[in-house]
């Protein structure tokens, strides 16, 4: 069985993220902590060692995983051209955030937006104070011009998850939503979700893969910052792309959580 589908082994991650991951990243040299690397800058083997081990460790702060996503080309494997088609998946994600807005003027946040495909839909749909961010520069630079119904309608940002949710004021969103590799790839010494249910007001909506390295009890969590479990919903399809992962099986599970601040 590979070790990524042995559900003790999930289990096991699970248990070490949320429980026995101290949530000190950001609190110590608040200046530096959360800034990324290109992917392409020059380190030394010994650097390059040091971070492959380091963000592993469940208490050692770590920025790692995002620097793959920096400075990334409009196309390829990570580029935004990648995430512009509206499929299935994206669909179920839409029909599912649709019945979550009563109100047009609603604040609400894509985290990790990469180019805007979903706020683009939001924009269309009438929406007009949304925020996104992402830390692919290139696809926040190229969105209005790729989605003109984006102009007036929501504040591209190029950030990173953690320092902009580090410095967002409380109940600033009524909605913050997400899909893919995004919260799942924050380091859990990140105070994540305590930084999530301060930001929103009303609901937190997350579609992702729970097979990655840093999954949590979500529910746990937010039900300890206030937060009741709405929904929760699996979502499979099939992605030929994955053969070249060294994963056996195309077929990707994933999950959609809806939570409700309770009031």
């Amino acid at each position: 069985m590979n070790i990524q589908k042995n559900p003790k082994y999930i289990f096991i991650k699970r248990v070490v993220n949320s429980f026995l991951s101290p949530k000190i990243h950001g609190s110590f040299n608040k200046k530096s902590a959360f800034e990324v690397t290109n992917r392409n800058t020059e380190i030394s083997k010994l650097g390059r060692f040091f971070h492959k081990i380091t963000y592993r460790l469940w208490f050692f702060p770590s920025m790692y995983s995002a620097k793959f996503w920096v400075d990334i080309k409009k196309d390829g494997d990570r580029g935004y051209s990648t995430f512009m088609k509206i499929d299935d998946k994206a669909l179920f994600l839409i029909e599912n955030l649709r019945k979550l807005i009563n109100d047009k003027n609603m604040p609400i946040l894509d985290v990790g937006c990469n180019i805007g495909r979903f706020l683009n839909v939001l924009a269309i749909d009438g929406c007009n104070n949304l925020t996104g961010i992402d830390i692919n520069q290139l696809a926040i630079n190229d969105s209005y011009s790729v989605y003109p119904d984006l102009v007036g309608s929501a504040d591209m940002k190029c950030d990173t998850i953690q320092n902009f949710l580090s410095n967002v004021k409380e109940n600033e969103f009524d909605l913050i939503y997400t899909m893919g590799a995004t919260v799942e790839h924050v380091h859990p010494t990140f105070p994540l979700v305590k930084k999530l249910a301060k930001a929103s007001g009303k609901y937190v909506c997350f579609l992702i893969n729970e097979r990655e390295l840093y999954v949590r009890f979500w529910e746990i969590e937010f039900r300890r910052n206030g937060f009741k479990l709405l929904m929760k919903a699996p979502f499979s399809y099939f992605d030929n792309d994955y053969a070249h992962r060294n994963i056996p099986t195309n077929e990707i599970r994933e999950v959609l959580y809806i939570f409700e601040k309770i009031v």
